[in-house]
């Protein structure tokens, strides 16, 4: 493509192919290796890059040919009914607050799944994005993995994370996220090590040689095991296994073969283990070590909890997507919806920890049913086609193909018990390997969506996209604006730029920070008609918040405190009453809520009635505070427990002396799990 306005002061030609493929290679890269690509901006970024290829090759002259490269019917139509099916589960969403980011992710993704797929359509083309991208996963994979190690060793972090995490919070590590990376990543760190190289009998250089690579592949498995991801070491070695069974068919049992892969895998497998023992000795230097006995017997701090919640999710999943099959809840509404099935103290999640019972739940069962059919239709051929020994040789640029179906594979698996799909880098990777696994499928070719129907409807849905994240992220940046003001405690700033932010879509929590604030401003007005002002603004916000997601525990839980404040006692209890109903499991500042209401009116009798329901929740949670179940003991509900039963103990001058005893346990506790955190090593990279 030639630019004549820069012509006069230099020739300048672009190869937009080539351009448009190291745009996507180069986005892949950075996603890896900023945070695992979990940020927002991320996903904004992903879905710029996937709209402007698309468009930019939309436009072009060289692609205006159609036919032979273009989509299977087989998988377009599916594809764009998913994508389809996505933004109206979201426009008809329970909780529309949030969730647009998986919106935009789920249509750039298939963007960039179509035009990944036309591009290794061709040939030569295929073939040299093939390399690149083995050698762009596999760069920044050991890169990551060097970061993970720094990060391991001298911050206080207890599981390898590689670069998955964020600094500003000491939460923000996510060691299963990582390993859910490193089963796409890691064969294409052994594809890599080993693509070009024939081992010398008998050679001195060819041992050092086997050596060398050996041990890159052999630190990419023990920044694997480093994770302590069960299910992860689990579905590495299904792959392995896969692996094997793909070099045994395709050599046809060759003991040549056999006997250079066995030593190929004996010394990754010795490396892994050194440099998972020596990384581990260096930080215990530092800090604890995980037992690995405790993760393999289920009696690490977390214990079962892993597995049985877990379960209790996939039912939860189950049961809510019966409740509406056609078009689920909406993306990301699995954590405000869960709640109301919730059986344990903070038995909660993001997510159903399964990628198919996500969709199914969050975007109903026709979505998730294209889901399924999108991948079954491509992996089920590759498979049939690599066990039955028609494996490409490895000099083949599509060789690829055995990477991808073994990546897949490890990912899809660890995935029936986990999702990871939030992380950019996981998301994109994931279908650009569904892409190219799809390219060499003659199975699945014909017939071909029609070139102007695919250009058409493409172009389209790139324009929107793009549209949409252009308006949003402005005013992620305005409430972004105002939220680093809130923290910097500057509540007149906040409240502006929350003002200013009011027409977002993806507002998530924007409206009930600035109810908090309003409420809190009410407290300090220097009159009460201010004060009622500041309530009634602040009761405002909690209806339009309301208005986007009811299922939100949060949002009545401040209604009933703005309620009381101005003193509607039975605008409060019903508040109470609700946010108590959802949210008693993760919050109990509702309940202390309850009790307060019907005291302000009068009602002991109602406490009464409840008294043995309020017991059996203070039970419940002096057991988990006491095993700093999710590290409870950490958070609010510690105090507010302290606060329940001092109010029962009151209330209750007989049973007081066992009230005000798991008053003081669960306090102790507290005080004892928060001095153990503080008197830790403090970090030495930040």
């Amino acid at each position: 493509m030639r630019l004549p306005f820069l012509q006069k002061f230099m020739p300048l030609r672009i190869d937009g192919e080539k351009f448009r493929a190291w745009a996507v290679l180069v986005f892949l890269g950075s996603a890896i290796l900023w945070k695992g690509g979990k940020s927002l901006e991320a996903t904004w970024i992903l879905t710029g890059i996937a709209g402007l290829v698309v468009l930019w090759e939309a436009v072009s002259k060289r692609e205006a040919v159609g036919g032979k490269q273009e989509a299977p019917l087989i998988l377009w139509v599916p594809l764009m009914l998913f994508v389809l099916l996505t933004a109206v589960s979201y426009a008809a969403s329970a909780t529309r607050n949030y969730g647009l980011d998986e919106v935009l992710q789920t249509g750039a993704l298939a963007l960039l799944f179509l035009w990944v797929l036309r591009h290794c359509a061709d040939e030569r083309a295929g073939g040299a994005f093939g390399d690149r991208l083995v050698k762009t996963v596999a760069v920044a994979t050991l890169a990551a993995s060097g970061v993970g190690a720094l990060v391991y060793v001298f911050q206080p972090v207890p599981r390898f994370v590689g670069t998955f995490f964020d600094p500003r919070f000491h939460t923000d590590y996510w060691p299963n996220a990582w390993a859910a990376y490193l089963l796409l990543a890691w064969p294409f760190v052994l594809f890599w090590a080993f693509r070009d190289f024939t081992y010398r009998s008998g050679s001195a250089c060819g041992r050092i040689e086997l050596i060398v690579r050996g041990a890159v592949v052999g630190l990419v498995a023990g920044a694997l095991f480093l994770s302590y991801s069960r299910g992860g070491l689990i579905a590495f070695a299904l792959q392995l296994l896969a692996w094997a069974g793909v070099i045994v068919r395709r050599d046809r049992g060759s003991a040549t073969a056999l006997r250079r892969a066995a030593k190929a895998a004996a010394l990754a497998a010795a490396v892994a283990v050194i440099a998972f023992v020596s990384v581990n000795l260096v930080r215990s230097q530092y800090y604890g070590v995980q037992d690995v006995s405790e993760k393999v017997t289920f009696t690490a701090p977390e214990r079962a909890s892993s597995v049985s919640e877990r379960a209790q999710f996939w039912t939860q999943a189950l049961r809510l997507s019966r409740e509406n099959p056609l078009l689920g809840w909406g993306p990301y509404s699995f954590r405000f919806v869960q709640p109301r099935l919730q059986g344990g103290v903070l038995a909660t999640s993001d997510h159903p920890h399964n990628i198919f019972l996500k969709y199914l739940m969050e975007r109903g069962l026709p979505a998730a049913t294209l889901f399924a059919f999108l991948v079954i239709v491509i992996l089920l051929p590759s498979g049939r086609s690599l066990f039955a020994g028609r494996a490409d040789p490895p000099e083949s640029p599509f060789a690829l193909r055995t990477v991808a179906f073994i990546s897949l594979l490890g990912m899809l698996l660890h995935s029936m018990i986990d999702f990871n799909a939030q992380f950019v880098s996981v998301a994109a990777l994931f279908w650009v390997l569904l892409a190219v696994l799809a390219s060499a499928l003659a199975e699945i070719s014909p017939p071909r969506v029609p070139f102007r129907v695919a250009r058409i409807t493409e172009s389209a849905l790139a324009i929107l996209l793009l549209a949409v994240a252009f308006r949003e992220g402005g005013f992620l940046v305005v409430s972004s604006l105002g939220r680093h003001a809130e923290a910097r405690g500057d509540r007149e700033r906040a409240l502006v730029w929350y003002g200013r932010a009011a027409g977002e879509f993806f507002s998530r929590d924007l409206a009930l920070s600035e109810a908090r604030l309003l409420a809190d401003a009410a407290g300090d007005a220097p009159s009460a008609a201010r004060s009622q002002e500041l309530l009634a603004r602040a009761q405002q916000a909690l209806d339009a918040y309301g208005a986007e997601n009811a299922e939100d525990a949060r949002v009545w839980k401040l209604r009933g405190d703005v309620a009381l404040r101005a003193q509607e006692l039975p605008v409060a209890l019903v508040a109470y009453g609700k946010a108590y109903a959802i949210g008693k499991w993760n919050d109990l500042s509702a309940a202390n809520g309850l009790i307060a209401t019907y005291e302000a009116m009068g009602a002991a009798k109602a406490i009464d009635a409840r008294r043995r329901e309020f017991d059996a929740l203070l039970d419940a949670y002096a057991e988990a505070i006491e095993r700093n179940v999710h590290f409870i003991a950490l958070g609010p509900n510690a105090p507010e427990f302290v606060t329940l039963a001092n109010a029962l103990a009151r209330l209750y001058p007989d049973d007081a002396p066992r009230y005000q005893v798991m008053a003081a346990r669960a306090d102790y506790k507290a005080r004892t799990e928060r001095q153990r955190t503080l008197s830790r090593p403090p970090g030495f990279l930040w």
